[in-house]
């Protein structure tokens, strides 16, 4: 079959995909006249056998769905045109929303500040060589109660970058069957 077509198959409308459509009719029940109620032998009204008490009688017949010929769906052949559309990732606007690692905190949310050694007073040296707690730096990084000034303590920054999947023009060319269709660049 052409490229340009595809077989869609769907449920059939008429037979709601059993392939057979059943035709219930309603009668007055002929055992009972329509009473619900018989006469037994001994002459007493008893409850009628035939319809239960209802006085209608139901007879059902089923016939092959002529619309699917009893397949159940039926086969319907789709012309491919291409449709342009609104980028699905970035709603057409060109532009999605992404983050990363906030590089001041780092991911962590919480503020730091550097304060003098308490193991070497700033001096970046002890009496053996250099201080191992502050890597002879004379300081260290504490961790504060207040958040991080650059994220607001989420740890992430978030930022606009150029839509990948429209490369920013806001638009796709989608198939029928919603595939996106990536055009051919002329050669040169």
């Amino acid at each position: 079959m052409d490229e340009s077509r595809y077989v869609k198959k769907q449920e059939c409308g008429r037979c709601s995909g059993k392939g057979k459509i059943s035709k219930t009719s309603k009668t007055t029940c002929k055992s009972c006249g329509g009473k619900g109620w018989v006469l037994s032998e001994e002459d007493e009204e008893v409850l009628c056998p035939s319809c239960l008490g209802d006085g209608i009688t139901e007879t059902t017949k089923e016939r092959t769905c002529s619309k699917c010929s009893g397949e159940g769906h039926t086969v319907e052949i789709i012309e491919r045109v291409p449709v342009m559309g609104s980028c699905y990732e970035c709603d057409g606007d060109g532009e999605v929303l992404t983050s990363r690692q906030c590089d001041y905190c780092g991911g962590s949310g919480k503020y730091y500040t550097d304060n003098m050694c308490p193991a070497c007073e700033g001096f970046a040296q002890v009496h053996d060589g250099s201080c191992r707690r502050c890597n002879g730096e004379g300081r260290v990084w504490v961790e504060t109660d207040s958040s991080c000034c650059e994220c607001d303590g989420e740890g992430t920054l978030e930022y606009h970058i150029k839509c990948p999947s429209c490369s920013g023009k806001g638009v796709e060319i989608r198939d029928y069957d919603e595939k996106i269709i990536t055009p051919r660049r002329k050669a040169k």
